[in-house]
């Protein structure tokens, strides 16, 4: 009745109320002519992406049927008090709720923070000509005080001593939301790779196809590049794909529990304070509330804990009140609070101990590791209580970013947490070696470490269970070591590495440990010299090979020749020899790299030494449905699409296990749908894995 009586249309004058039909009759012209053009601009595709499966993982010679895991089964397996529901589609509106999206679409494209509208101003063009045309119902409100965000990414510190702080501050007003709108969220973000990563890139896609993918493109896996590319495109704020109406939110579901088990817990945040408040969300605005705790931004979390005990009983809430009291120095308040939960049955036994340590009434701890939540790791933390690892170990993925805020963090598992950050490219290689390279003692000892990653086979696959903490921790105990067998072990840990999990992925902390041994050393063992002279040649750095290496100069000049190669310069068969490179021919092709001008006919018949069968490799084939919806979104132009087929399809493989043939498919998608920064990337990371798996010692 409110939103009745202030219609501004019924304070209109009499000339502007007679001009109404007019307008109304041209707004439903032009929209109807929008869906039409939208609808055209699509050809149908024969493979429908919803028939292929999830399988995605075939190999020539091993047969595999096992599908690749929905990023709900992985998000639910990291968490589990907290992990999020799974929304079911409850909603009968359609796509005609994209005109609200439309109406607020500025001359520039940008979606304007009007009451119909709560996402964040997105700056392309003609936004609007790909919104459909109809009426939207209100549904509920957003309702948000100021905000804090913080879109750094964290440097893990051993010992920190920094104050409590908030994050900055954005403001986010009570606003009412259609399900276009809702299904539009995300950040509002420049993308890095592409000037066509823009908010029109799900605009021609349908949103079934959407959210099969959504749902079944891994969140880590062996291709940094293409982990990068996905989060872009699930991040960032987009026009909706098509028919988004009745699976609005199904489609925000699949995206954040893809950030939450990619770990990109910053950008995870930012986008649910932008969702409504509503029991849709309620476990995503718990998560939230504990990421404020855990990144000591008290007051954000403080005031949203606060209002929301105000309305509910459910213990969390009332925890979290507690907890802010303790923060703030209020013991009295924390202990009344806690007498009153404990009173009327809080069962929480380790939250329990936890308050009373901090209110002075027990110094004793029996602490159930087993039981821990984020909120006991935060209580913890206030307590000055060290985090061993089996207690860091109940925080899910989704708080990888904010974990390391906790001050008290045993060596295992501030390790691990370095790790989980590096292999999630939210910390660079610098960085985590002068983490690695602070602790006095590596958690476990060489051997050990050895032993654990000895009985591991990945067999080419990333899904297979790798060894963080053993991996690091070898690397740890190596940088200590100055032992005579020492390079050896160096050497044997890296084929180790090479057969039990992500090898490229290591390749230039392992480069620094050679180049630390050997900087001044005069000599090094012939059988030692090959391997390391490969991994410094693909480390990627400019520096010369150490003196005790300058034999191996003509190898890791072909090796250069060949990174060369795959970004765009000629090939040279001398090189692809050398290096026992060529089946990476597809590769270098699909990166459109220049051929030299020989008469192969010739070469063949006068050359000596040219091998008469391929000294190939056993290859995992990728699913030649997949391939072929693969090729048919990449010609009509999908780039979310293709991206994220793309992905699913490389990630659950180890690259260098990846058939070269399957793999210049991948890189001329890329070029296709235009990105040829993204496709050079994936191209030099596939050609730096075969070269380590192709020249690299066998494992003993």
């Amino acid at each position: 009745m409110k939103r009745l009586f202030n219609n501004p249309i019924l304070s209109l004058s009499l000339p502007a109320f007679f001009c109404l039909p007019a307008i109304c009759v041209t707004g439903f012209v032009l929209v109807a002519a929008l869906g039409d053009a939208q609808a055209q601009g699509r050809a149908d595709t024969p493979i429908n992406l919803l028939t292929l499966g999830t399988s995605a993982k075939q190999s020539n010679s091993l047969t595999d049927d096992t599908p690749i895991e929905d990023n709900q089964s992985a998000s639910a397996h990291a968490s589990t008090d907290n992990a999020p529901v799974r929304l079911s589609d409850n909603s009968s509106e359609t796509d005609s709720e994209a005109a609200t999206t439309a109406q607020t679409l500025t001359e520039e494209g940008a979606l304007a923070p009007t009451d119909d509208n709560p996402i964040n101003s997105i700056d392309e063009k003609n936004l609007a000509k790909n919104a459909v045309g109809g009426d939207a119902a209100d549904v509920d409100a957003i309702d948000a005080d100021t905000i804090d965000v913080d879109s750094g990414t964290p440097t893990l510190s051993l010992n920190r001593t920094s104050p409590r702080s908030d994050l900055p501050a954005t403001s986010i007003g009570r606003r009412s939301v259609s399900k276009i709108s809702l299904a539009s969220v995300g950040l509002k973000r420049p993308a890095t790779l592409s000037p066509d990563l823009n908010a029109l890139i799900w605009s021609d896609s349908d949103a079934e196809q959407a959210l099969y993918l959504l749902r079944n493109v891994p969140a880590l896996g062996s291709a940094p590049i293409l982990n990068k590319l996905v989060f872009e495109i699930v991040s960032i704020a987009t026009v909706p794909p098509k028919g988004a109406g009745p699976v609005a939110e199904e489609l925000v579901s699949a995206r954040l529990n893809w950030l939450a088990a990619a770990g990109q817990s910053d950008a995870l945040a930012e986008i649910v304070r932008m969702l409504p408040e509503d029991d849709k969300w309620a476990d995503w605005k718990r998560w939230q509330v504990e990421y404020d705790l855990i990144r000591q931004a008290d007051a954000t979390a403080c005031r949203d804990a606060e209002k929301k005990a105000q309305s509910t009983l459910d213990d969390f809430w009332h925890q979290s009140r507690i907890i802010c009291a303790l923060l703030a120095g209020d013991a009295n308040k924390a202990r009344f609070a806690a007498d009153i939960l404990k009173v009327s049955g809080g069962e929480d036994a380790n939250f329990f101990q936890l308050v009373d340590k901090l209110l002075g009434r027990t110094d004793e701890l029996s602490l159930d590791l087993t039981t821990l939540d984020s909120v006991d790791l935060v209580l913890m933390d206030a307590a000055r209580e060290q985090i061993s690892l089996a207690a860091f170990e109940q925080i899910p993925p989704s708080m990888i970013q904010a974990a390391s805020n906790f001050r008290y963090l045993a060596a295992d598992a501030a390790l691990k947490t370095s790790f989980m950050l590096f292999e999630r490219g939210l910390q660079e290689r610098a960085p985590t070696e002068q983490i690695w390279r602070a602790l006095l003692e590596a958690p476990m000892p060489t051997e050990a470490a050895l032993a654990t990653l000895d009985g591991l086979d990945a067999a080419g696959y990333t899904d297979a269970q790798h060894d963080a903490l053993a991996s690091a921790s070898l690397w740890v105990s190596l940088a200590l070591r100055n032992e005579a067998d020492t390079s050896q072990l160096i050497q044997r840990a890296f084929q180790t590495e090479l057969r039990s999990g992500r090898p490229e992925l290591l390749a230039e902390l392992y480069a620094s440990l050679i180049r630390q041994r050997f900087r001044d050393a005069e000599d090094i063992d012939t059988e030692l010299q090959k391997d390391f002279a490969l991994l410094l040649a693909l480390s990627g750095t400019e520096e010369p090979l150490p003196a005790a290496l300058t034999a191996q100069a003509d190898f890791t000049a072909s090796l250069g020749a060949i990174l060369a190669a795959a970004n765009g310069a000629a090939w040279q068969a001398q090189s692809l020899d050398e290096a026992n490179a060529w089946a990476l021919l597809p590769i270098l092709r699909a990166q459109q790299s220049a051929a030299p001008q020989n008469d192969w006919t010739v070469i063949l018949a006068e050359g000596a030494g040219i091998p008469a069968k391929s000294n190939s490799l056993v290859y995992h084939r990728l699913s030649p449905p997949h391939l072929l919806a693969l090729s048919e979104l990449a010609e009509a132009g999908n780039i979310a699409e293709t991206a994220l087929l793309a992905s699913m399809l490389v990630q659950p493989v180890t690259l260098g296990w990846i058939d070269p043939d399957d793999s210049a498919q991948i890189i001329k998608a890329l070029h296709k749908v235009g990105l040829p920064r993204v496709a050079g990337q994936f191209a030099e990371e596939v050609v730096k894995a075969h070269l380590l798996r192709r020249n690299l010692s066998p494992v003993s």
